[in-house]
């Protein structure tokens, strides 16, 4: 019975001090969804819930958009609207994060963010190999839209 102690006592300071493995691999996954022929993915609220979407896009998502006010806070709950370069709408979305991520067919696409009662647009070139990044950051600051 003491050698069970005396084994057992080391093993749990060495399992109270080693970091959890939940710490180590984020157990955030975030949900993809589809919109027609367009898969896209958002979120970011939260270092360990960006950490989950660095490690988890890749190239499977060619476009990225981030949403942030002029003071550095994101923002979250941005209507996503991206048309082709007919101008028919490819993708309607609301964000749940300051990122958004979206596989888009190679092309050239207008992305129009809606938040915070505004509108802002951007041309974007999409290609198969490379994600491309637009960032929108000249959203007024908002408390009670942000997160940090």
């Amino acid at each position: 019975m003491h050698a069970k102690i005396r084994w057992m006592t080391p093993a749990l300071v060495v399992m109270m001090t080693v970091p959890s493995l939940a710490t180590v691999y984020p157990s955030f996954r975030p949900e993809t969804k589809s919109a027609g022929d367009v898969r896209f993915l958002t979120g970011g609220v939260g270092s360990e819930e960006r950490e989950g979407l660095k490690a988890l896009t890749g190239e499977e998502y060619n476009l990225k958009l981030e949403f942030a006010a002029t003071d550095g806070a994101f923002i979250s709950d941005v209507r996503v609207i991206i048309r082709d370069d007919s101008g028919t709408v490819v993708l309607d979305a609301v964000t749940n994060g300051p990122w958004f991520f979206a596989k888009l067919d190679p092309g050239r696409y207008e992305v129009e963010a809606q938040a915070l009662g505004l509108s802002r647009r951007r041309s974007v070139n999409v290609t198969a190999r490379e994600q491309a990044r637009v960032a929108f950051t000249e959203w007024p600051p908002d408390r009670s839209a942000s997160i940090r």
